[in-house]
């Protein structure tokens, strides 16, 4: 939630081994539009683009990582919404689900890691037609891990 229109990107680390091992680490993220009479708000929306970083093929074939997107085979799955309380704060849901192909089985006792970065659309100025401002819950390739209890 903030009370300002905003993007967000999550990212996982599904094994809990960092950013630079294995292809376990999705990352998608969604917009509250600019434009709120163009769109709708509190419906579903169609899933986000999801990204895959790949620390396995590629760097056996040419020694770099790459991205594998399409190993996130239940893309069509994710659903997302945002929307607007009526204290002005707009607020984005999304629900991501399992996806065995990247590590993502969210079973009890399972660890994993997760990073949000989010860029804040502040209003528009004479000076600054497009402001905007980047924060993230972690450094950059940082995760919070956490233990799954249910």
């Amino acid at each position: 939630r903030a009370p300002y229109k905003f993007s967000i990107a999550i990212e996982l680390d599904c094994d809990a081994d960092g950013f630079f091992h294995g292809k376990d680490n999705p990352r998608l993220g969604v917009s509250v539009p600019r434009d709120e009479t163009k769109a709708e708000p509190n419906k579903v929306l169609p899933p986000p683009g999801v990204m895959v970083w790949n620390n396995i093929e590629p760097v056996e074939q040419s020694g770099v990582p790459n991205w594998t997107n399409d190993v996130f085979d239940k893309r069509d799955k994710i659903k997302w919404a945002w929307g607007k309380g009526d204290d002005g704060w707009y607020a984005v849901e999304i629900a991501v689900p399992k996806c065995e192909a990247v590590g993502l089985n969210l079973v009890k006792g399972e660890e994993m890691g997760i990073r949000l970065a989010m860029s804040g659309y502040l209003p528009p100025t004479e000076e600054n037609k497009d402001p905007r401002y980047h924060l993230s819950t972690f450094d950059l390739y940082e995760y919070g891990y956490f233990r799954l209890v249910k």
